[in-house]
């Protein structure tokens, strides 16, 4: 399962190469975001359903949510501690329904969690300028 997280997150790495940045004179967010991010929109369940076992595909559409809602805004094009707390939620969504376990708990923290933010590092170096604001 842990592998399966690890190449759905390198799948949307190679999004941001798909998508690279477009030339703007704002510095808040570069537009190109809003089509990365209309990607993870358009693909997250197919995404969530290489993690998830087919006995357990009813949560699938609920646990994608979380993980689109992690990766940032695409009206704002920002990214806060909300969308982190996002996709903490997200792995709580398979630990609950059981498709991560107990003996995963090593590997969420420092391999899946460390993994999505050096994702996030990428995504907001290439497309967000700076981060959400405090409500």
């Amino acid at each position: 399962v842990i592998q399966k997280l690890m190449a759905l997150l390198d799948t949307m790495d190679r999004w941001i190469d798909e998508m690279p940045p477009v030339d703007q004179t704002s510095h808040f967010g570069n537009k190109a975001f809003r089509t990365w991010y209309a990607k993870l929109d358009k693909e997250a369940e197919n995404l969530v359903s290489t993690v998830i076992p087919l006995h357990l595909s009813a949560a699938v559409p609920k646990v994608a949510v979380y993980l689109k809602e992690s990766f940032g805004n695409a009206t704002r094009i920002d990214y806060g501690t909300g969308h982190e707390a996002d996709f903490a939620s997200f792995l709580f969504c398979l630990c609950k329904i059981g498709v991560l376990k107990v003996d995963d708990q090593l590997a969420i923290v420092f391999r899946e969690f460390n993994r999505n933010e050096g994702g996030i590092q990428l995504e907001r170096r290439v497309y967000i300028g700076l981060p959400a604001a405090p409500p």
